[in-house]
C-alpha cells in the first residue's frame, strides 16, 4: 500500500498535494515514519520510495519480524537455474516496455526446459504475477522452491505460495483460501481424479455456490464416466451457475445419461422432412430444462423459446444428425430455413465441444453469430481440430477468395487472428507476401486492427525467416511511413524469439530446435 500511495502522490504532483505532511498522504507505519526526515515533501517522498523499494525486494512488509515469527530458511532447490544467456534475456525483458508480449515466451521456454528463474528476479516476477493473473500458470512452475518461500513472506504474493515442499495435496486442500484449495484440487485431478472427487463431495454442502462452481471447473482435467453420478447430483443444485457448469461437463461425456436425455428432447423438436428441416420451439421453461442448466433469460434480439432451443441443440453430438457428405445436405437445408442462424450456431458450438472435425470444417465456411460462445474462441477451437496442413490451406484459400485490400472489415482478418500455432515456412511466406503487397500500397494509411494482427504474426512465424523478411520489405518502405514502426516491431519480435531459442538451447536438451517450447 505504501508503494502504491507514493506512486500516486508523484503522479498527482506535490503542488496539488499542498503543504500536508507525508504521513497524511501515505499510510506510514510507526516504524517507518521516524526514518523519513527530509526537509521538503519531495525529499520525503523519495525517502519513502527508497524504503518501500527495500520492502518489495525483501518480499515482506517492513518491519514485521519478531524472533519467534521469523520465517524458516528457504528449502533446497529441486530445479536447475536457467542458463546465463537466458538470465540476460529475462533481465532485458523486465527492463523493457514489452513485458506482456515477451515474458510469456520466456516463461514458456523455461517451463518446457524444466529450469527455474534466477533468484535475483523473483521479486520483480512475483509482482508481475500479482498484477497479471493470466501469467500465473506460466510463472508458477518456474519460480522454484525459493520463489514459493519468498511469496509466502508477502500477502500480496500469496498466489505464489501455493506450492509448499513436504505438503501433500490432501493437506493443502484442507487449508487456506479458495485459490489454495483450487491449486491442490487441480493437482489431485491430475494424479487421482477419484480422490479429488471425494474431497469435493466431502465439503460440497458446506461451501458457497461460487466455490462449488470453481471446484467443478477442475473436473475438466481427466473427466471420465466415473464422474457422471456426482455431476448428475450437481444438476440438482440450487445455484444456476453450478447447474450450468455440471451440464457443461456432462456434455463432454457423449454416452452420459444427461446427453442421451437432451438428445431425445431435441430430436423431438428437430427433424428432417422431404420439404426440409422442421423445428418445433418449446413453449415454456419446464422444471426439467431448468434442472439441466438451461438459462431462462434470453440475450437481446432473441426470444426465450429460440434461446432455450439453441442451448439444448448445442449439447447434442452433431453426428446424431448426419455424418460424411450428408452433413452438406443438412447445412444447405439450414441455409434456406428461417432459423438458419440458430441452427448453424447450435451445431457449431456442439462441433466445438465434441471435437467433431467433419462438422467443424464445413461450419467454418459459414458466417455464424456468437451468442452462446464468443465467435473467435469458438472458431479457434474448430480450426484447431483440423490437421495443420489443412488449416493453413483453408486460410490461404479464404484469402485468395477475398483479394481486396486488408482492412478491419476484411472477412479473412478475423480468421488470421485465430491462427495460433507454429506456422510452416510456406504458410509464413505466403501470409507475409500478402501483407507486403498491402503494406507497400498503403504506407500512409492507418488501420490499427490490421497492424495489430500483423504484429501478432511474429509470435507464430519461424523466427529464422527474420533476415529474409527484413530484406524483402524494409528497403522498399518510405522512411516516414505509418507502417514502418509496426514492421520494425514485427521484425524485432522475430529476432527476439531467435535469440531466446539460442539462449535456452544450452539448458534444454529435450527441446532441440522445436518452436513449440514457446507455447507449451
Amino acid at each position: 500500500m505504501v508503494w502504491e500511495a507514493l506512486v500516486k502522490a508523484i503522479l498527482l504532483g506535490t503542488q496539488r498535494l499542498g503543504k500536508r505532511p507525508l504521513a497524511e498522504i501515505v499510510p506510514l507505519s510507526e516504524e517507518i515514519e521516524p526514518l523519513i526526515d527530509g526537509d521538503s515533501l519531495e525529499a520525503q517522498i523519495l525517502q519513502g520510495l527508497a524504503i518501500a523499494s527495500v520492502q518489495r525486494q525483501a518480499g515482506r512488509r517492513f518491519p514485521k519480524l519478531e524472533v519467534e515469527d521469523s520465517p524458516g530458511v528457504a528449502p533446497e532447490e529441486r530445479l536447475p537455474v536457467c542458463s546465463a544467456a537466458a538470465s540476460r534475456r529475462l533481465e532485458e525483458i523486465l527492463a523493457g516496455e514489452e513485458v506482456p508480449e515477451r515474458l510469456p515466451l520466456w516463461l514458456g521456454w523455461a517451463q518446457r526446459c524444466q529450469v527455474r528463474v534466477p533468484p535475483q528476479f523473483l521479486p520483480a516476477l512475483l509482482e508481475v504475477g500479482r498484477q497479471g493473473r493470466n501469467l500465473r500458470p506460466l510463472l508458477l512452475p518456474v519460480l522454484g522452491d525459493r520463489g514459493y518461500w519468498l511469496a509466502a513472506q508477502n500477502p500480496d504474493w500469496a498466489y505464489g505460495a501455493l506450492v509448499v515442499v513436504g505438503v501433500t495435496a490432501q493437506e493443502g486442500w484442507r487449508e487456506g483460501n479458495l485459490p489454495t484449495r483450487l491449486f491442490w484440487l487441480q493437482q489431485m485431478r491430475r494424479q487421482d481424479p477419484a480422490l479429488a472427487r471425494d474431497c469435493v463431495r466431502e465439503v460440497w454442502a458446506r461451501h458457497k455456490a461460487g466455490d462449488r462452481t470453481e471446484y467443478l471447473k477442475t473436473f475438466h482435467q481427466r473427466l471420465t464416466a466415473a464422474d457422471e453420478p456426482f455431476l448428475l447430483e450437481a444438476l440438482g443444485d440450487k445455484s444456476q451457475q453450478v447447474r450450468e457448469m455440471a451440464a457443461q461437463l456432462l456434455t463432454q461425456l457423449p454416452e452420459s445419461e444427461f446427453v442421451q436425455r437432451v438428445t431425445r428432447w431435441v430430436a423431438g423438436r428437430l427433424r428432417r422432412s422431404p420439404q426440409g428441416i422442421i423445428v418445433t420451439l418449446p413453449e415454456t421453461m419446464t422444471p426439467e430444462m431448468r434442472r439441466d442448466g438451461v438459462r431462462e433469460k434470453a440475450p437481446a434480439k432473441l426470444s426465450r423459446p429460440h434461446w432455450w432451443f439453441l442451448q439444448q441443440l448445442a449439447r447434442v453430438p452433431p453426428r446424431v444428425w448426419a455424418q460424411g457428405d450428408e452433413i452438406d445436405d443438412w447445412l444447405q437445408m439450414a441455409a434456406d430455413h428461417p432459423l438458419k442462424d440458430l441452427l448453424l450456431e447450435g451445431w457449431a458450438v456442439a462441433a466445438m465441444g465434441y471435437g467433431d472435425v467433419e462438422w467443424g470444417r464445413r461450419l467454418l465456411r459459414w458466417p455464424i453469430p456468437g451468442r452462446l460462445e464468443e465467435v473467435q474462441g469458438r472458431d479457434r477451437r474448430l480450426l484447431g481440430r483440423l490437421p495443420q496442413e489443412e488449416r493453413e490451406a483453408w486460410i490461404l484459400a479464404h484469402l485468395q477468395a477475398h483479394p481486396q485490400t486488408m482492412s478491419k472489415r476484411h472477412p479473412s482478418l478475423s480468421r488470421l487472428q485465430i491462427c495460433e500455432w507454429d506456422w510452416s515456412d510456406g504458410f509464413s511466406r505466403a501470409i507475409f507476401q500478402r501483407f507486403c503487397q498491402d503494406i507497400l500500397a498503403s504506407q500512409d494509411k492507418y488501420d490499427w486492427a490490421v497492424r495489430a494482427t500483423f504484429r501478432q504474426f511474429a509470435t507464430w512465424m519461424n523466427p529464422h525467416l527474420e533476415a529474409e523478411f527484413r530484406e524483402r520489405l524494409l528497403p522498399k518502405m518510405k522512411p516516414q511511413s505509418y507502417w514502418r514502426q509496426t514492421v520494425e516491431a514485427f521484425l524485432a519480435m522475430l529476432r527476439f524469439r531467435q535469440e531466446l531459442q539460442e539462449a535456452f538451447s544450452g539448458s534444454c536438451g529435450s527441446c532441440g530446435s522445436s518452436e513449440t517450447a514457446e507455447n507449451p
